[in-house]
């Protein structure tokens, strides 16, 4: 009996222990997220639009790595928002230096976004409307 009970504690303890693991992963995959969050609102708030540009292009790299592995917490819908508004922020560094071709590119690639993004409607002016909402409410520039 006391063998039973060993080898039932060894597999709870063997499930419970991969199940951490896994989810501990994605705990440290989103601190790295929030680490280049906050990097990204440092150079936008402090940092030449050279600087800003670099950070946003850094973050959109970090969440293309997670678009091509969604995970439980980070959906493929929940990196698909936020890759939709970092071009729209791109687009408007690049219009901002009067680069109308990359503006229209950066655009266009939150457009593209679209139909990954869950939304009734969702068009480059409805994501440019929250992309300067969500960064008005946050004291962004």
């Amino acid at each position: 009996m006391a063998v039973v009970c060993v080898l039932a504690g060894v597999a709870v303890g063997f499930y419970i222990s991969s199940r951490v693991g896994g989810y501990s992963h994605e705990a440290y995959t989103a601190a790295d997220l929030e680490l280049l969050n906050n990097y990204l609102i440092v150079q936008s708030v402090n940092g030449t639009p050279a600087a800003h540009e670099a950070a946003l292009l850094n973050y959109l790299a970090a969440l293309k790595r997670l678009e091509a592995h969604p995970s439980v917490i980070l959906t493929h819908q929940i990196v698909a928002v936020d890759e939709a508004l970092t071009y729209v922020r791109l687009s408007k560094l690049a219009e901002q230096r009067s680069d109308t071709s990359a503006a229209a590119n950066y655009l266009s690639s939150a457009t593209a976004l679209c139909p990954s993004l869950g939304w009734s409607h969702c068009s480059a002016e409805d994501v440019a409307r929250l992309a300067t909402r969500l960064d008005q409410a946050s004291g962004l520039p």
